[in-house]
């Protein structure tokens, strides 16, 4: 009965150590594989721009950009509200080969209405509300971005954004 053979008494260790060293690169590939794709964004702003949303899944992988889609760009000639390279999210609401008519009614897109809005940082920004209004035809890899907020720092205020700031598509979950 003295030569039953028992396990070493470190086995129990090694296994245990393997396992963990297993599940990390596990968790290390899926997290990276997942964060290549996918990330997630969270604005905290009082006065946000989608105030209906604050919290959203990024896609990066987005394909092509689609009208009436939520982006996250890299903020371009934004100051004074947004510092250039900060990420911001609007909704892209018209591209290259449309129309865009800002007048005293709101924005329209190809003769149809985005939004009926109040200009609201016409008073912050030191400008007129008239100054604000135009007719832009959209060129190649050219963006318009809004917001639903009257006070939505966009496209109307800063111009047109390119194709090539856009990092994301954003999808709201809250």
């Amino acid at each position: 009965m003295d030569d039953v053979k028992r396990p070493h008494v470190l086995l129990l260790p090694i296994k245990m150590v393997w396992i963990a060293i297993l599940m990390l690169a596990i968790f290390h590939f899926t997290f990276g594989v997942l964060n290549k794709h996918y990330g997630f964004s969270f604005d905290t702003h009082k006065k946000r721009c989608i105030p209906e949303y604050s919290f959203y899944l990024l896609d990066k992988q987005f394909g092509e950009v689609k009208k009436n889609a939520i982006y996250m760009f890299n903020a371009r000639n934004m100051t004074p509200f947004f510092k250039d390279g900060q990420m911001i999210g609007k909704y892209v609401i018209a591209k290259s080969g449309d129309t865009v008519d800002i007048n005293k009614n709101g924005i329209f897109v190809n003769g149809l209405e985005f939004r009926d809005r109040k200009f609201g940082l016409t008073e912050k920004l030191k400008i007129s509300e008239e100054s604000l209004y135009k007719k832009i035809q959209l060129r190649d890899n050219e963006i318009f971005f809004a917001g639903t907020a009257d006070n939505s720092f966009d496209s109307v205020y800063w111009g047109v954004g390119n194709t090539s700031q856009i990092i994301a598509k954003a999808i709201p979950l809250w």
